[in-house]
């Protein structure tokens, strides 16, 4: 669509609509595996080709146009942002979002909406709903690559209400996937239907390198390491000086979900590069940080 593409802020770009080709500004458009995809560079000094800079506290907002969807929810864009840190750390962070016009009411309201593992067979799919109209059914719908969905599932809705209803789905894990994706198809009594944003799970039974991130990096005497985990496991942390020799070990128990782990012992390195470490059973994850 012509002036779909704008930048509303950002730091070192000029705000504006951009056009779709490659090469001429920092936005271009193209198709990848069949979809197409919008991609933006942005940050102090960012080009054609590569992403700037942004500034400590700096924000940005992108903002693109679709066709309109002839099904309320039924377009689902998904926005990744890559970024990389100053020492070469790499992070990747992925939002969905459901259009839909606004000429009318959806025929539910979605409050929560979780999946997590019940045992190494199977999870448990819960959400719930504010209010429905005209409601039909619920079709739990899964993928391994967050593109491609089949339906699990089918769970009856509650017709016409406005009081809050809670919902359950238990799901086989009948695949090898590291990773599966869910959402809900909601479908009211005329066959309409509409999606919910779609969850990631990790299977494994491991922590998450979605979730996993050092802060400060450059520090001067501590680290926090934000990690996130399926399930209760115990982690090792070390911290190894480039050479290989180990200068902290630590282990803790993560609990099952976000958790913050604060390493306050780390004034007496010298100043310098390390390795930070944090593993498990099944799971390694390593990120330089950088003693000032």
């Amino acid at each position: 669509m012509a002036g779909s593409m704008e930048v509303v802020s950002a730091p070192g770009v000029t705000a504006g609509f951009k056009t779709d080709a490659t090469g001429d500004d920092i936005a271009f458009k193209a198709t990848a595996n069949g979809k197409q995809y919008l991609k933006f560079f942005i940050g102090n000094g960012a080009t054609s080709s590569a992403g700037g800079e942004i500034p400590v506290g700096a924000s940005y907002t992108l903002r693109f146009k679709v066709q309109g969807a002839l099904i309320p929810g039924s377009v689902i864009n998904t926005a990744r942002i890559f970024a990389s840190s100053q020492v070469g750390d790499l992070f990747t962070d992925d939002g969905t979002a459901v259009i839909a016009p606004s000429g009318g009411p959806l025929d539910v309201k979605l409050g929560s909406f979780t999946a997590n593992l019940l045992n190494a067979n199977s999870t448990l799919v819960k959400w719930t709903t504010e209010s429905e109209i005209n409601h039909s059914h619920f079709e739990v719908e899964r993928s391994e690559d967050g593109v491609r969905f089949s339906v699990r599932g089918t769970v009856m809705g509650n017709g016409t209400t406005s009081t809050r209803h809670s919902y359950s789905f238990t799901d086989n894990i009948d695949t090898r996937a590291r990773i599966l994706y869910y959402r809900l198809k909601s479908i009211d009594n005329q066959g309409k239907h509409t999606y919910s944003k779609i969850i990631a799970l990790r299977v494994d039974g491991g922590i998450s390198s979605n979730q996993f991130s050092i802060y400060p990096n450059p520090f001067a005497d501590h680290v926090k390491v934000s990690v996130s985990s399926n399930d209760e496991t115990v982690a090792t942390f070390r911290v190894l000086s480039f050479d290989g020799k180990e200068v902290l070990n630590r282990k803790i128990t993560l609990s099952g979900g976000d958790n913050i782990v604060v390493m306050n012992d780390l004034g007496k390195l010298q100043k310098g590069s390390y390795i930070l470490e944090v593993s498990t059973g099944t799971d390694k994850f390593i990120k330089k940080v950088v003693k000032q």
